[in-house]
C-alpha cells in the first residue's frame, strides 16, 4: 500500500506490521525512515448478562445468561461468572445457583467476564432479581358449615401470612362439582 493509513480488517493479532518512508523533492529521494507495530490482542467483550427467572421464587434454580460474547480475534472465549447475593459474593464459575444459596427477600444477580487466552474484557453484571416467597393461605372456612338451598354462603379468610413480607390480595373463585363458575 502507498498510503498513510491502513485498515483495521488488513490485521491479525501477532502480526509486524512495518512502513518505510522515503521523501522525494522532485529531484532526487532522501534517505528512508521506517517504522514497526506488532498487533496485539484485542479484549474479548460481552452484550448482555440476565438471571432466569426475572421474578424467582424460593424454590427456582436460577441461571446466570451472558449474550453477545465475542472476540475480534476470533481466540475461543471463556466466561467467568460470580453469584452475587445480596452484594455478597456466594458461587463463582457455575452457571446454575440453587435455593440453598439464597433466602427469601434476597437480592441475586450474576457478573460475566469473558477472557480469552491473553486478557480479560470487561466484567457485565445483571440486574439484580429478587427472591419471592409466595404467600401462604392458613385456613379458609365456608359459613354455614351444613348449608340448605336457602342459604347464601360465606367465605371467610383466616390467616395468610407471606413470608419476605409483600403486600397480599386474595382471589376468592366458587366452583360447582370441580367446575369454576367465578367470583
Amino acid at each position: 500500500s502507498t498510503t498513510a493509513t491502513l485498515p483495521s480488517s488488513a490485521t491479525r493479532k501477532g502480526q509486524v506490521w512495518s512502513i518505510v518512508v522515503t521523501p522525494h523533492d522532485g529531484l532526487a529521494s532522501g534517505p528512508s525512515g521506517s517504522a514497526s507495530v506488532e498487533i496485539q490482542n484485542s479484549r474479548p467483550t460481552l452484550d448482555s448478562v440476565t438471571v432466569t427467572p426475572s421474578a424467582p421464587l424460593s424454590s427456582d434454580t436460577l441461571v446466570c445468561n451472558a449474550t453477545g460474547a465475542a472476540d475480534a480475534d476470533a481466540d475461543t472465549i471463556d466466561l467467568d461468572v460470580v453469584w452475587l447475593v445480596d452484594g455478597t459474593e456466594v458461587a463463582s464459575d457455575i452457571d446454575t445457583l440453587t435455593p440453598s444459596d439464597f433466602s427469601p427477600g434476597s437480592y441475586v444477580s450474576c457478573a460475566v467476564t469473558p477472557r480469552d487466552d491473553e486478557s480479560a474484557g470487561d466484567t457485565v453484571t445483571a440486574t439484580p432479581v429478587r427472591v419471592n416467597v409466595p404467600p401462604v393461605v392458613h385456613s379458609i372456612t365456608v359459613t354455614p358449615a351444613e348449608p340448605t338451598v336457602h342459604d347464601e354462603l360465606s367465605c371467610n379468610v383466616g390467616l395468610i401470612t407471606d413470608t419476605d413480607g409483600d403486600p397480599v390480595t386474595t382471589t376468592i373463585r366458587w366452583y360447582i362439582n370441580a367446575i369454576d363458575v367465578g367470583t
